[in-house]
């Protein structure tokens, strides 16, 4: 990874395909578990059906994404795109939201499941803490299992960061409209500040996983914002997330909370 890489060129989307993409974000990591999703209905066809899988030739693919504010449930038909059902639930506890999650997908039959979370995660399948979210600011999610609270459903399972399975599906997506991408690079201001990378078709995850919102950078210069909530100490320059995530974007607008956020001007 630490090679010469080419240059990633950045692109400006139009109003159509900021919508497309919001689809195919939604769906998350179900774009590679098609194949799974067909390979599971071959193996349904020697043994009892599992009550959460369809024996159809086209896959129904379930995702889950779990954001800082909101987890989103949904569940999209033939395709990662055509997205059929969503819902959402506000982030609180582990134990509440995910159950949550688990209660919606009980209802709906699926071929696959994708789980994309925030960060910091262990992505290592050979890890005993695989599927976890780890040493997060948010106390109450650090060390929580999310995939062995979901995976209860008998299918397939892909798991990753909030940040790379949108990634994964952007560079997917030039895939299939015949570029030929290197890299890419996918970041997101939220609750959080979050980076994906994929390099050469696949995610990077390094030891873990890159966590660009808690780093220290330089401080822009005449910016005298103290900072909102950081976790790290950046004698002289500042934390990315403490500075320009939701919440410190609120408290520089002087609001009280970030739901005033939409109402503010671009500029």
């Amino acid at each position: 990874f630490f090679e010469t890489q080419p240059f990633c060129r950045r692109i400006s989307a139009s109003h159509a395909e900021k919508t497309s993409f919001l689809q195919r974000r939604t769906a998350l990591l179900t774009l590679p578990l098609e194949t799974s999703a067909a390979q599971a209905r071959r193996t349904d066809t020697a043994g009892p059906l599992n009550p959460h899988t369809r024996a159809r030739t086209m896959p129904v693919l379930a995702a889950v994404e779990g954001g800082g504010t909101t987890y989103v449930v949904a569940i999209a038909k033939d395709k990662p795109e055509n997205i059929i059902e969503r819902a959402s639930f506000p982030t609180t506890t582990p134990e509440e939201t995910l159950s949550k999650c688990k209660a919606w997908l009980r209802q709906r039959s699926f071929d696959a499941l994708g789980i994309a979370t925030f960060g910091p995660v262990d992505p290592r399948t050979s890890s005993k803490t695989y599927g976890h979210i780890t040493k997060t600011p948010k106390k109450l999610w650090r060390d929580a299992d999310v995939v062995g609270a979901l995976d209860i459903f008998g299918v397939p399972v892909k798991f990753d960061t909030d940040v790379n399975a949108p990634a994964l599906s952007e560079y997917r997506a030039m895939i299939d409209k015949g570029e030929d991408p290197s890299c890419v690079a996918y970041a997101t201001v939220g609750t959080g500040v979050g980076v994906g990378l994929v390099v050469n078709g696949a995610p990077v995850h390094g030891l873990l996983h890159p966590e660009a919102g808690h780093a220290c950078v330089p401080r822009y210069p005449g910016d005298d914002f103290a900072g909102h909530n950081p976790s790290l100490n950046c004698p002289g320059w500042a934390e990315v997330e403490a500075m320009c995530a939701s919440g410190a974007l609120a408290k520089r607008a002087g609001l009280n909370d970030t739901a005033g956020l939409k109402d503010l001007p671009d500029d």
